[in-house]
């Protein structure tokens, strides 16, 4: 095997590993904070069946020349690279009523979460296998049950902060989709994830990168759910993808507890920021 293709933010001395089904786990760095009560934004992105469409209007202004004379050649500005996004300022969103802010200092992101999504650990990081064993930190995961002795869960997120490389925010999105699903749907005999169209989405920040993945786990359904979807947002600094994936069950499992609704994920991903 070659060498892994992403490279992470030093994070010092690894502490001891904990047990989690699908992925291996260490810890990092991770803060969060009660939020007081706010009006609830929901943006809805292309993943839920809206589309994004951004428009640029351009006028061109002609100014008459008394002397009838050629107006003078202006020079042309030489081509480059278009300029990398950065976010020196921006207004977080809306606090949302009951719900908790997260710092991922490590991931260098600020996102806020619903009650019935838990923090693993103050310091918990998983290891994606498929990128190198790229740490990801700030696992959260979504209504933990038990079924015929064992532990699984509705959704698992998480967040990395990655060197820019040659590759593009599409294909870093793209990449950690399908790493994500390997960790949290890793049914024997599931087919490849369903991979959409890498979407530009607002955040408050600027715009952002997002790739779906459907899943299929080729499940029974009495325990693992049937159906699940898996969301990469990649934002981009000067130097630095700061990226969040969350994946959840959207069908199958026990009936309780029930499979989170998509405005749910819509609406973390709407407050999602980059530190």
């Amino acid at each position: 095997m070659t060498g892994p293709r992403y490279s992470a933010q030093p994070a010092g001395p690894e502490p001891e590993q904990f047990g989690g089904p699908g992925a291996r786990h260490r810890q990092e760095t991770l803060t969060a904070a009660p939020l007081r009560p706010g009006r609830t934004m929901v943006v809805m992105l292309a993943l839920f069946g809206v589309m994004v469409i951004g428009g640029v209007a351009t006028t061109v202004a002609r100014m008459s020349n008394p002397q009838n004379e050629p107006p003078a050649p202006q020079p042309s500005a030489p081509a480059g690279p278009p300029p990398v996004p950065t976010y020196p300022s921006f207004s977080p969103p809306p606090n949302i009523a009951g719900w908790t802010q997260i710092r991922n200092q490590t991931a260098g992101l600020t996102y806020q979460l619903p009650p019935e999504w838990k923090l693993a650990d103050a310091k918990a990081k998983s290891l994606l296998k498929d990128l190198g064993n790229q740490p990801l930190v700030g696992i959260a995961n979504r209504s933990r049950y038990q079924c015929d002795g064992k532990s699984f869960d509705r959704g698992a997120l998480g967040g990395a902060s990655v060197l820019r490389t040659k590759g593009s925010a599409d294909s870093v999105a793209k990449d950690f989709a399908t790493a994500w699903t390997t960790s949290i749907f890793s049914n024997p005999g599931r087919p490849a994830p369903q991979l959409g169209t890498p979407t530009t989405v607002p955040l408050s920040g600027g715009p952002a990168t997002l790739v779906s993945a459907a899943v299929d786990t080729a499940s029974d359904g009495k325990c693992l759910a049937t159906k699940g979807t898996v969301t990469a947002v990649v934002l981009e600094t000067p130097e630095l993808y700061k990226v969040f994936v969350i994946g959840v069950d959207t069908a199958g499992g026990p009936d309780a507890p029930p499979v989170p609704a998509a405005s749910e994920v819509a609406t973390i991903i709407s407050t999602l920021r980059a530190n």
